[in-house]
């Protein structure tokens, strides 16, 4: 099987003010090096303020032949002088993976992906190309680890503290529902937007693929994403913080969609969001400041996602979906599908392994089943009803007696069984033990049937713990 072609750019900086001195390797090998002049770094870095400046904007616009005036630009700078060297390196009809690797987050934010070559192709959505971010001045190196089973398995999150802009969580949710609908994979999704609910769920679900959307900002030079804590208010985590919970959970790709988040900081705290997942062993990490509940963004979603569960390496994916949404920019003058940014700590552009055999995946929290012994709590889709969650369940969670009955009341059909089921499944997962007690209108009720459940409940409970203690 043909290799890729890997064009590596390494680019660093020296000197006060500082100069861009750049290393151009085919395949590993060096074919040219170069330093740049003090016009063409400080034009570098205007060209990177000024990109990032069109997202200060919703919907980031900008017509097709500024775009291209931008991306002419670019290749000037970079490429333009040894582009014939570069094309006769390249086998034809054999995909060329643009390997961006530099310290500087200048040069990180710029936009590769607009890059307009001779003949007329943006690097972005040219399907012989494809454009992976190092955040290190180094080649990607090759990937070390195992790859899993299929189907793809991809959990989604969506984090709306209440201190934060406001997010449609539901929204979110629905959309990327809709996006993945009757595809090949499997789907779980959170309910809390907590960063211990993600943890939880990467550990039981397994997931190849971790979604999230929401907030993302930078403090004291730091890339931090804006988890919800039991209360719903922000409970910031940096990059090395969600790795160290997720990094060795065959975890292969986190899909970052929100504000600010396709963008780096300054690189000595570790970059931006990205950077440093990828940084801190996370084979892969897309970045989009874009929410999923743009018609833009779902319908990248659609693509990207449908491409990986057919088993479609990251790359040719996400030149699909640029491509899937490249009209519709077109038209718009929109630069949307310049953003979905691809950052890699390794060669791998695979998130599952073809080759083995189909591995069922742990049941999902899709579909909730209500508890033993009633019909209501079922819910297919059990989207919302987060802020109520955020409330109760902390009280219901105080062993030291804070809350001790909760009626939950309204209209039939709100939602109540659902809720309350819901609720009880996330306790049990956390050590409380459910006694449900169903009743009907011919079989109401009454503090008979109560004690009774209880009674049993009690017995059973204490035959455990003589077991355990034989043991």
């Amino acid at each position: 099987m043909t290799q890729d072609t890997i064009i590596t750019l390494i680019i660093n900086q020296a000197g006060t003010p500082p100069q861009y001195l750049m290393d151009i390797k085919i395949n590993g090998i060096v074919l040219v090096s170069h330093n740049f002049s003090a016009d063409d770094t400080v034009s570098m870095q205007n060209i990177s303020h000024q990109f990032s400046s069109y997202f200060e904007c919703s919907p980031p616009l900008l017509s097709m032949e500024k775009q291209a005036v931008l991306g002419r630009e670019l290749f000037s700078i970079c490429l333009a002088p040894y582009w014939d060297k570069i094309k006769k390196s390249m086998t034809t009809n054999v995909r060329r993976i643009l390997v961006i690797a530099s310290p500087v987050s200048e040069v990180l934010n710029l936009p590769w992906e607009m890059v307009a070559t001779p003949e007329g192709k943006f690097l972005g959505v040219d399907p012989l190309f494809s454009i992976r971010r190092l955040p290190k001045a180094d080649d990607l190196p090759a990937y070390a680890g195992e790859l899993r089973a299929p189907p793809l398995r991809l959990l989604f999150m969506a984090c709306a503290p209440t201190d934060q802009a406001t997010l449609d969580y539901e929204l979110e949710e629905e959309r990327l529902l809709e996006a993945v609908s009757g595809q090949d994979l499997a789907f779980d999704s959170g309910d809390l937007g907590t960063f211990q609910e993600l943890c939880d769920r990467v550990i039981s679900f397994k997931p190849h693929i971790v979604h999230i959307s929401g907030h993302g900002v930078v403090k004291d030079g730091k890339g931090l994403f804006c988890f919800e804590d039991d209360a719903g208010l922000t409970d910031n985590k940096s990059s090395e913080e969600i790795c160290a919970k997720l990094a060795g959970k065959d975890v292969q790709c986190i899909f970052v969609s929100g504000c600010q988040t396709g963008q780096s900081p300054a690189i000595e705290a570790l970059g931006g969001i990205c950077q440093g997942l990828v940084n801190n062993e996370i084979p892969l990490a897309v970045g989009w400041a874009a929410s999923i509940s743009d018609d833009l963004a779902t319908q990248f979603a659609k693509s990207f996602y449908s491409n990986l569960a057919s088993n479609l390496p990251v790359d040719p994916a996400l030149t699909a979906a640029r491509q899937d949404i490249w009209d519709i920019c077109k038209k718009q003058g929109s630069l949307s599908w310049t953003l979905p940014m691809l950052y890699a700590s390794t060669t791998q552009n695979l998130v599952v392994d073809p080759d083995l055999p189909i591995e069922e995946p742990p049941r999902t929290t899709m579909i909730q089943q209500p508890l033993p012994g009633m019909k209501e709590g079922y819910a297919e889709h059990f989207v919302g009803r987060r802020r109520e969650q955020q409330r109760l369940i902390p009280a219901l969670r105080d062993k030291k007696g804070g809350l001790r009955v909760l009626i939950l009341s309204g209209m039939g059909g709100c939602g109540k069984s659902s809720l309350a089921t819901r609720m009880a499944r996330k306790l049990e997962t956390e050590g409380f033990e459910l006694i449900p007690i169903p009743s009907s209108e011919s079989d109401p009720l009454n503090a008979g049937k109560i004690m009774d459940a209880c009674s049993e409940a009690f017995l059973l409970a204490a035959d455990r713990l003589r077991l355990m203690v034989k043991r």
